[in-house]
């Protein structure tokens, strides 16, 4: 059959490939110049096939390295200001290269296993994400079978744990998401790591037994006192109020002042605000 010049005339291949030496692209239709080999057209070809997995494959690679520092946040009560560290974390975060990506806040007891924000946190991570606390003990104070059942929850998310007050957890921040997904390339390194998280969740679960005995042990003996009668009034009422405190207090949150102005005015603690508030009637109960 006579073809065109040299090698007959254009022929169209159909199918989007990026313009590439050679080729002339119209829209969804690329043509090959007349006086060219068949053999040149297949080395273009496959030359533009190969140029269009290259940047498909970097940018599935840059996707896959973009790792999520979520930040948690804990206070055992509503007296206590659980966002107290987000800033010291959010300023850990950027001294080690890395960016806290969300921050999950509550109050609730760290001897609690089922905890809301937690729960979150846990179900939006992927696999080589970090959890970022300050220390352990705002991650946990479980006992040793829910301290078991969240690092296996944690575990099978894929999720690391870094604490600011653990150095040998700090490593994960400069970490790469394939190294986080699979901490294989140093698995010494790993070991070391959960060994010092385990050992500072056990201190985190003896200091909360330590305090919820002697608190037992303070109202057992007030106890004794009032059943021997040796006691003005009884019963265990905890620490008597400082009512000229506690008056001012309230006066300076009529007047219009935040919780960290009364602090610095009075020298006091946000908890005892909170209770010349509540005792006021100017703070409401948080179920």
């Amino acid at each position: 059959m006579a073809r065109g010049g040299a090698w007959g005339p254009a022929r169209p291949a159909r199918g989007w490939l990026p313009t590439a030496p050679g080729l002339v692209n119209y829209g969804h239709r690329v043509t090959f110049p007349s006086n060219r080999s068949p053999f040149g057209n297949v080395i273009i070809l496959l030359t533009a096939y190969s140029l269009l997995v290259t940047v498909l494959m970097l940018k599935r690679y840059q996707g896959a390295d973009t790792m999520a520092i979520r930040g948690y946040l804990r206070a055992s009560t509503v007296d206590q200001d659980a966002e107290r560290a987000k800033d010291s974390l959010t300023k850990f975060a950027t001294e080690h290269g890395a960016r806290v990506t969300t921050f999950y806040v509550e109050n609730i007891s760290g001897a609690t296993l089922e905890r809301s924000e937690l729960d979150r946190l846990i179900d939006e991570s992927r696999a080589g994400d970090v959890l970022l606390v300050e220390g352990i003990d705002r991650l946990t104070r479980l006992s040793q079978d829910d301290w078991k059942t969240l690092k296996h929850r944690l575990a099978s998310a894929g999720i690391l744990i870094c604490a600011k007050f653990v150095p040998m957890t700090h490593d994960v921040l400069q970490a790469t998401q394939a190294q986080r997904s699979d901490w294989s390339h140093d698995a010494v390194k790993a070991a070391l790591r959960d060994l010092m998280i385990e050992l500072a969740a056990a201190k985190a679960r003896e200091d909360y037994e330590v305090r919820r005995e002697r608190a037992e042990q303070g109202i057992a003996k007030r106890k004794a006192k009032d059943a021997a009668g040796e006691t003005d009034r009884p019963g265990y009422g905890g620490r008597r109020a400082d009512a000229d405190v506690h008056r001012r207090i309230v006066d300076l949150r009529r007047r219009g002042m935040s919780y960290s102005e009364i602090v610095d005015t009075l020298g006091t603690t946000r908890p005892t605000i909170a209770r010349a508030l509540r005792a006021a009637g100017m703070l409401e109960e948080t179920a």
